[in-house]
């Protein structure tokens, strides 16, 4: 089936079911992971995902000006394709979001400015985004030192959010709940149910002060729902030490019960910008 990209607009936002109704395609699954290669055509589609989803491998992908840092597939089945893409005349486009379960911004095609091919762990590769510099065209993602702020390191990442996980595990059970981890499919941590009552718990660890959090927009609607309690759960200043595997340990926390966040509270990290050509 033939992809064209004449109808895909740079920076607006799509979901994968909306790319397969403009491509014709009866499902998304066909280009559900990172890197998607119609066959039979010159072109490669990136889907890359800053904040994964806790059970899938934890990727260091992000965004940074007009550089897209992205890290490639563990079997390295892409990375000579990418490599030699401009060789062989392959068009590279790439889709970036900051948050997983939220729509993907097209930014438009984009070129190799430097890899490093590696075989026991993932290739890296840097690519220039072509159409506009993303940082004041069409996003501004926004990290400061306070607050919860964003861990590179994907393993000193997982161990804080396990650490985070355990202590709120722990507290729930304490109170007499039964809990369910639903951090993988669900966008909400912790189900906890007792005498008929359902509490859903937002964790959040960091090693910042917890000033602030970053939440998606999935974890903000589902706050607002009438048949449940929403409860946000934040551990600051956690102790990592380093180490093969590094360890996490302590932490503040703090518990805002019935957390339902009004619009002041919220500061946007993306923002979609038309591109008026």
């Amino acid at each position: 089936m033939a992809i064209t990209f004449d109808t895909v607009i740079i920076g607006q936002q799509y979901t994968r079911p909306d790319l397969a109704r403009l491509w014709g395609y009866e499902s998304w699954r066909g280009f559900g992971k990172g890197v998607f290669t119609p066959t039979g055509m010159k072109l490669m589609a990136l889907f890359v995902t800053r904040e994964k989803q806790k059970s899938l491998t934890q990727y260091v992908d992000y965004l940074e000006g007009d550089e897209l840092h992205w890290e490639g597939e563990k079997k390295h089945r892409t990375d000579l394709r990418i490599v030699n893409a401009l060789q062989n005349g392959d068009r590279v486009h790439a889709f970036y979001r900051d948050v997983h379960h939220t729509p993907f911004t097209y930014l438009g095609e984009v070129t190799l400015k430097s890899f490093d091919l590696l075989e026991d762990e993932p290739s890296k590769f840097v690519f220039t985004v072509l159409s506009a510099k993303p940082s004041t065209a069409l996003t501004e993602i926004i990290t400061t030192s306070r607050g919860q702020g964003y861990e590179s390191d994907p393993e000193v990442r997982r161990i804080i959010e396990e650490h985070a996980m355990q202590l709120a595990i722990q507290e729930y059970k304490r109170q007499g709940y039964l809990v369910t981890d639903t951090s993988a499919t669900c966008p909400y941590d912790l189900k906890c149910t007792r005498a008929g009552m359902e509490v859903r718990v937002e964790v959040k660890g960091t090693r910042g002060d917890g000033a602030s959090v970053e939440v998606t927009l999935g974890e903000v609607e589902n706050a607002k729902g009438k048949d449940w309690r929403t409860d946000l759960f934040v551990i600051s200043r956690i102790e990592v030490t380093p180490g093969s595997p590094p360890k996490a340990r302590g932490g503040d926390v703090v518990c805002i019960t019935g957390w339902c966040p009004a619009e002041s509270d919220l500061s946007p990290t993306l923002f979609r910008c038309k591109v008026i050509t």
